[in-house]
């Protein structure tokens, strides 16, 4: 923190992070900075426009700088937020992102993509704002409930399904539930599994910072995704609605002829092994569909989709038949006629 020379830096963090982040509050403070502190609430549904108002009030009337430094320690929610509120305080100021969940470290701190969620749908409020460094200990994942440490590793496999299928093997080794923590009973391999996803999203982003195209492929999963996370009000996790999303993004592939079935296969083994889901209630699904033309990745000419050629090679696809749409988001289902 002393390089970059901050007269006082705000700690941004959510009650599931508060002792790490009174580990960062400590640190800070005996380097003589002063410290703002911001405990969000717990959830998801605290990513919200009025959540990042009551923190920029806050700063702005601690009268910070351009200079100073916000820091984020927590899990995605708290990342998104923090570095949303970095990106628009004083038209912009540095942040630091501070993962402290398997999921934030592979996704939301990678790549600059900041927001708050809407009424209207996750993530519609944001700002592309590169953090000016990631700090991630792979220790602070120690005390993740099992579901969030599996929800994870759905972006883990993400990776291992768009760019780097050595990510499959790995993870695919803790199959049949004989891994129950990573942390502990494989922490070389989960570094391993965290540096490579964290490589490939740096490698992508550097590219592609504001998903002029290529960047767009790190949404594999994420059309269906966070049109269930909306429609279920954010009772399906994360990492578990992208894993529908997954399969959903298979089924359709194979639809168009795009990849064999055992892709598809390979798809629901791995997940459903690692103890992810591979469909969703009719009714959620249902429900999802209309919502994912709300999705940032849909033009005037309708939904975008990200899907596969095979393991590791992404491409984007638009104008796809809604009938074929409805038949893969079937297959997500366990119905067997066509919603």
């Amino acid at each position: 923190m002393a390089a970059l020379e901050p007269r006082q830096v705000a700690v941004v963090t959510q009650p599931g992070a508060s002792v790490y982040a009174d580990e960062v509050e400590d640190g800070l403070r005996e380097e003589a900075l002063r410290v703002v502190r911001f405990d969000m609430a717990e959830g998801e549904v605290a990513k919200s426009w009025s959540t990042a108002g009551e923190i920029l009030e806050r700063l702005a009337g601690a009268e910070f700088h351009r200079d100073d430094v916000v820091v984020g320690v927590g899990g995605g929610v708290v990342t998104d937020t923090a570095g949303f509120v970095a990106a628009t305080l004083l038209r912009g100021v540095r942040w630091i992102a501070c993962p402290t969940t398997l999921l934030g470290a592979l996704d939301a701190a990678i790549g600059g993509k900041t927001a708050v969620n809407l009424s209207a749908g996750k993530n519609l409020a944001g700002a592309f704002w590169q953090p000016a460094a990631v700090l991630v200990d792979t220790a602070t994942f120690s005390t993740l409930p099992r579901r969030e440490m599996v929800g994870g590793l759905a972006e883990a496999l993400k990776y291992g399904f768009i760019d780097d299928p050595r990510i499959l093997d790995i993870v695919g080794g803790w199959s049949q539930g004989e891994v129950q923590d990573p942390v502990h009973e494989v922490p070389d391999a989960l570094e391993d599994v965290v540096a490579r996803g964290m490589a490939v999203k740096a490698r992508i982003v550097a590219e592609d910072e504001r998903e002029g195209g290529l960047r767009a492929v790190l949404n594999y999963g994420h059309t269906l995704d966070h049109a269930l996370e909306t429609a279920t009000a954010y009772r399906m996790s994360h990492g578990e609605a992208v894993s529908v999303g997954m399969v959903f993004a298979a089924e359709l592939a194979h639809e168009l002829g795009r990849i064999d079935a055992d892709v598809v296969g390979l798809h629901r083994y791995v997940l459903r092994h690692v103890g992810l889901p591979v469909q969703a209630a009719e009714s959620d699904v249902v429900a999802a569909l209309p919502l994912m033309r709300r999705d940032k990745k849909a033009t005037a000419r309708g939904l975008r989709f990200v899907l596969l050629d095979g393991v590791g090679a992404p491409v984007i696809v638009e104008d796809v038949d809604e009938a074929m749409v409805r038949a893969a988001a079937t297959r997500v289902t366990g119905r067997t006629q066509d919603l």
